[in-house]
């Protein structure tokens, strides 16, 4: 139900990243098809406090997965953040 003043949205992103090696029980398995993780976001515009917030979930299924390095690293993949969890407010004046 719509509530005055408020205006809400969500939305969801999917992301595809390939290849990659995905990691599984701490062991490096080959990724060649690559790992697919979605983010989602929720956001809430309140106008007459001219107050915003948001919460964001990126990773969603807490795919673990790691990127090649390029020339420069020693490492062979560098390991990518799993799910992450954010929060916003922000406030006009």
């Amino acid at each position: 139900m719509p509530r005055a003043g408020v205006h809400e949205h969500a939305g969801v992103r999917h992301e595809h990243r390939g290849p990659v090696a995905v990691l599984e029980r701490d062991h490096r398995a080959a990724g060649p098809g690559g790992v697919d993780h979605p983010d989602a976001t929720a956001f809430e515009q309140r106008l007459r406090e001219r107050v915003e917030l948001a919460l964001s979930v990126r990773n969603v299924f807490d795919e673990r997965y790691a990127d090649p390095p390029g020339p420069a690293f020693v490492q062979n993949a560098i390991e990518q953040d799993g799910r992450t969890v954010l929060f916003r407010a922000s406030f006009r004046y």
